[in-house]
């Protein structure tokens, strides 16, 4: 499995295909509190809508799964099970209570001296997926390379990648964790790493990521005694100075030293920590941002990043560097490389639908609809499934928004789907159709149901059935509810189609799909296939799913790979948060932007699951 979503996703990059963008994603559709929340989907025939899916209780994750995940960590010896335990005691502890907690942390710290590298590496990453203040030290000193840094990884230096994941790490503490206090102390850290001369490509790359995920206060905070005397603690005192710090950087003789990387993922960065600011420092980012995107000389990959980070900040109001901003993004979507207009189509669609703060009216989305709406039929074949997608995403954030009339781009991109015959586009289309249905009308809704269906069954591409699956699971099309319990019985051999037809079902409220999924998880014999049902009981399963899944990686008698993936499935389905550990750092990625700790030899951070 593992080796197969390398490939997949190593064509995708190479071919900057829509569908690895998709991948990054989509789950924040497909867990979207929106779905989660939507009424239940009424059945005629069968009964009484099953209650929502339960979950395992705190107190019987805390009794049954930690300590099992705790004696696995200690006694097993292959790499791949410790690399899952260690992603899994992470998730399961941020339900932990303080003494736990401290117990978790020891347990993970204890494996960053591993002699296997990916292991340690993995140790280092989960003290941030743990979302626990006292993590904050070690992986500070881990980045810095200090002496007790040294002492934790049992190295005379850090290596360059532990300090890379120690990066991500502080970054997804500093999301989880909402403490102007920590936050100061996480973005001084990451600051230094960036202002050192000694620190390499990934390490800057991680760094830069991880500072957009650590917004120090908007409210000037005084920081602590401890922090008083650090040469950059104006920059950490208020987001405005935070900005202003970063801005240098990226744009003042220093930027030289910063590679295309490092600063593609410094524009996006930027995008995140100006969405909200205040005025003044917000619109100085977003000026810097139209620049970098707009200048000739830079590298194309940097310009299309700074398209991105542009869509995080921009709003559909009527201000005038949001006008600016929504102008500048229509015109990057006719223009420039291929990547370019791509990330710019699909910055536009999310920032023109975006609610401006402190009742500003939100009046600026119209016309941005009406240049996608365009572009759709004029793009060039390779753009327009990213017109599509720019368009579903749209119509789904107007509609959330409270704006009305959504069935014009559901009738465009309905009828585009009905044309398209290819089977590298046609997920696409199919996904933007259920994205832009939500909230239309009951008739053209159910004309676009009996499409996917009708597309589904044509289509024999296990990549586009899957996705097309996804769009019907998302616009809950019950008419298609015995195509997909075949499709889950018949993908025993294809991992990713077995996926998508199970967060279907579970869109869908199938009440028997937890029992099938435990019923292919004890009856399959190739370990791939038990592999794929673990990791999708974690995904879609009920509390049900918790005892075969403890048997499972508990079962020496099972290949290493089957009894990772059910220890992953069973650190998803024991986490409060259905998504991916890694969704605030993949959401809105330049990942045309790769280092080898980002992506490279199933070892970078894009790899683990």
């Amino acid at each position: 499995l593992h080796t197969a979503y390398r490939r997949q996703r190593q064509m995708c990059i190479r071919d900057r295909h829509w569908s690895h963008w998709w991948n990054l994603e989509r789950d924040r559709f497909l867990w979207s509190p929106e779905l989660l929340r939507r009424p239940p989907i009424a059945r005629s025939g069968d009964g009484a809508v099953p209650p929502r899916l339960r979950l395992p209780s705190d107190a019987a994750t805390m009794r049954d799964v930690l300590p099992v995940l705790l004696t696995i960590l200690a006694k097993e010896k292959n790499g791949d099970i410790q690399t899952a335990a260690l992603i899994a005691l992470g998730r399961v502890g941020s339900r932990a209570g303080a003494p736990r907690r401290q117990t978790i942390l020891q347990a993970i710290q204890g494996r960053m001296k591993s002699s296997v590298q990916e292991v340690s590496e993995t140790a280092v990453l989960s003290l941030g997926i743990l979302g626990h203040e006292s993590a904050a030290a070690p992986l500070l000193a881990i980045l810095g390379d200090t002496e007790e840094g040294r002492r934790l990884m049992g190295e005379a230096r850090v290596t360059t990648r532990a300090q890379a994941f120690a990066a991500f790490g502080l970054g997804l503490l500093a999301e989880q964790v909402d403490s102007p206090d920590l936050r100061q102390r996480v973005a001084l850290g990451l600051m230094d790493a960036l202002e050192s001369k000694q620190m390499r490509e990934d390490v800057n790359v991680a760094s830069i990521i991880a500072l957009g995920l650590c917004p120090v206060p908007m409210t000037p905070h005084v920081p602590s005694a401890e922090l008083r005397k650090h040469r950059n603690i104006e920059s950490a005192v208020s987001r405005s100075g935070q900005l202003s710090w970063l801005v240098r950087r990226l744009t003042g003789s220093k930027s030289r030293s910063h590679s295309s990387a490092a600063q593609a993922h410094g524009f996006v960065a930027l995008g995140r920590l100006a969405d909200g600011a205040w005025s003044g420092s917000r619109a100085k980012a977003m000026d810097t941002l139209v620049d970098a995107a707009t200048s000739r000389g830079s590298d194309k990959h940097v310009r299309a990043a700074a398209w991105i980070g542009l869509g995080r900040v921009a709003t559909g109001s009527s201000e005038p560097e949001d006008v600016a901003a929504l102008k500048a993004l229509t015109k990057g979507m006719l223009m420039g490389q291929p990547v370019e207009r791509r990330f710019a189509a699909i910055s536009l669609a999310q920032a023109s639908s975006r609610v401006p703060a402190n009742d500003v009216p939100f009046d600026g989305y119209a016309s941005p609809r009406r240049a996608l709406l365009l572009r759709l039929g004029s793009a060039p074949s390779q753009d327009e499934p990213w017109i599509a997608m720019a368009l579903g995403i749209n119509a789904h954030a107007l509609h959330h928004a409270g704006v009305p009339d959504a069935d014009a781009t559901a009738r465009a991109l309905t009828d585009r789907l009905r044309k398209e015959r290819g089977t590298s586009q046609i997920g696409a289309f199919a996904i933007a159709v259920s994205l832009s249905h939500v909230g239309t009308d009951k008739r053209p809704t159910d004309l676009s149901k009996a499409l996917l269906i009708q597309k589904f069954k044509r289509t024999k591409d296990p990549a586009a059935r899957g996705q097309i699956v996804l769009a019907m699971g998302m616009l809950g099309t019950l008419e298609a509810r015995q195509d997909l319990q075949d499709l889950l019985r018949n993908s025993r051999f294809e991992p990713e189609l077995l996926w998508s037809s199970a967060v279907a079902l579970w869109l869908l409220e199938e009440p028997t799909l937890t029992d099938v999924l435990i019923r292919t998880l004890v009856d399959a014999q190739a370990a791939s296939t038990r592999a794929a049902a673990a990791a999708a009981l974690g995904r879609v399963g009920d509390e049900r799913a918790v005892e075969p899944l403890l048997e499972l990686i508990q079962d020496e008698t099972t290949p290493a790979a089957a009894r990772a993936f059910g220890i992953v499935g069973l650190g998803i389905l024991c986490d409060d948060d259905r998504k991916p550990w890694k969704t605030p750092m993949v959401h809105a990625m330049p990942y045309f932007a790769l280092t080898g700790t980002l992506q490279g030899e199933g070892a970078g951070l894009l790899d683990i699951l």
